[in-house]
């Protein structure tokens, strides 16, 4: 008991840590082009309601407030006024398309912090790949199948370059060019190429043997016994001959008692494992898995600062336009409203990917500040996508919105945004829950 609170309360720090430098990058680039701009900041809180700590600098309030999630820059003049007049050190006395730039520093910084976090993951760790060199799995229809691969090959040359991983090896096959793969097939050296002229995958999957890398903390798998370095045998009555075989049978049986038998060293232990249930959630439906909170037998790879710097613009780019089309398919109905996420899910994923290291607890962080820049600039009151529809319609109009007409906007937005975080605070707690 005393474990599992002491847990709890780490994951709870954790995610507050995630949240608040999050934040703070966001408010910062407000702040920022604020001040370039001439605009007076009168305060910059991490979080909101009665001020806790509180330090002046730069003629600025510098403030940690009571409730931790959110955060806010005050500028001098950011309220409507009825007259409509305005000093050049305020928010609304300067031009729309510097109000403008003001408003979109803070998701750009969320943007450009995701990226660089990305990049100082995988310049710092490198990335995670298989170990060695063994084909697993051919895909049906694929390139690898019509060329005559088969599992159990060993790729030991690639483009005329001695196979390094199988990062550099997706690096490589990658490019639209003539490839050709030299493998080991028992004694036999066979060798097999092609020409890329689309963006079709080889159609191969490494092999895993079926080694425990980690453990989850509180997992049934860590409930049961199992460390790292264990090899699973037996399960159900099935040998298990790879990490493939492993999975298969385990996500087959949610909240099912199996046997479960493994190697130690030398020594053969057996007992019962019952793997957790997970949703799984696809574009259109929902299925539910078991997983025992175990991953497979891993390797880093070193990137150079150029392939560190690659991989990161990729990764952004794809968690961009994921956050997008997320968006849009909650918009249209396509997608649940129960696949969002709000702060609770986000501590049960800080507590999740922490345990697997401070890597995978960056990229979350760049996921969750990418997933930052595309909300707030979602057009919806309170947001900052807000206040550029409300430029947008002075533009148009070509004069300012009455003072009414925003403070109603305004006031509007922020009781649905209320609504809208119970509402996804609720969905959280039942997924938790397993409702």
């Amino acid at each position: 008991m005393a474990w599992a609170l002491k847990y709890r309360f780490m994951v709870v720090v954790e995610t507050l840590i995630v949240l608040s430098i999050l934040i703070i990058v966001h408010e910062l680039g407000h702040f920022l082009a604020a001040k370039l701009f001439g605009v007076e900041v009168l305060t910059f809180s991490l979080g909101f309601g009665p001020k806790v700590i509180k330090k002046r600098l730069w003629n600025t309030d510098f403030a940690v407030s009571l409730i931790p999630f959110g955060g806010y820059v005050q500028m001098a003049g950011s309220e409507p006024r009825d007259d409509g007049v305005y000093e050049t050190h305020e928010f609304l006395g300067r031009s729309r398309f510097e109000r403008s730039i003001i408003v979109t520093a803070g998701p750009i910084f969320n943007l450009f912090f995701g990226f660089v976090i990305f990049f100082v993951a995988y310049s710092g760790f490198g990335v995670t790949v298989p170990r060695g060199n063994v084909v697993g799995k051919v895909e049906k229809g694929s390139i690898a199948e019509e060329m005559g691969l088969k599992e159990g090959d060993r790729i030991i040359e690639v483009d005329g370059s001695p196979f390094k991983s199988w990062y550099h090896l997706d690096i490589l096959l990658s490019k639209k060019r003539d490839h050709f793969l030299k493998v080991l097939r028992g004694n036999d050296t066979l060798v097999f190429s092609w020409a890329k002229e689309d963006t079709l995958p080889l159609g191969i999957v490494a092999w895993l043997p079926p080694t425990v890398g980690r453990v989850l903390k509180g997992s049934p798998a860590e409930k049961t016994g199992l460390i790292p370095g264990d090899v699973v045998k037996r399960i159900d009555g099935r040998d298990i001959n790879s990490w493939e075989d492993l999975v298969k049978i385990v996500r087959a049986h949610p909240r099912e008692t199996l046997s479960i038998q493994w190697q130690r060293g030398d020594s053969t232990i057996e007992g019962v494992i019952v793997p957790q249930e997970i949703e799984e959630k696809s574009a259109d439906s929902t299925v539910k898995v078991g997983k025992i909170g175990i991953s497979a037998p891993m390797v880093k790879v070193k990137l150079s600062v150029g392939e560190a710097f690659s991989i990161s613009r990729e990764k952004t780019w794809f968690y961009t336009k994921m956050t997008v089309v997320l968006l849009f398919n909650l918009i249209t109905g396509k997608v649940s409203l129960r696949t969002i996420g709000g702060p609770v899910m986000i501590g049960k994923l800080v507590g999740e990917t922490s345990s697997y290291g401070i890597a995978s607890l960056l990229i979350l962080m760049g996921l969750i500040s990418i997933n930052l820049f595309i909300i707030n600039l979602f057009p919806f009151p309170v947001l900052d996508g807000g206040h550029l529809f409300l430029f947008s319609i002075e533009a148009i109009r070509k004069k300012p919105l009455s003072k009414k007409f925003q403070e109603l906007f305004q006031q509007v937005g922020f009781v649905v945004l209320i609504m809208l975080m119970l509402l996804i605070t609720f969905m959280d707690i039942l997924r938790l829950t397993g409702h």
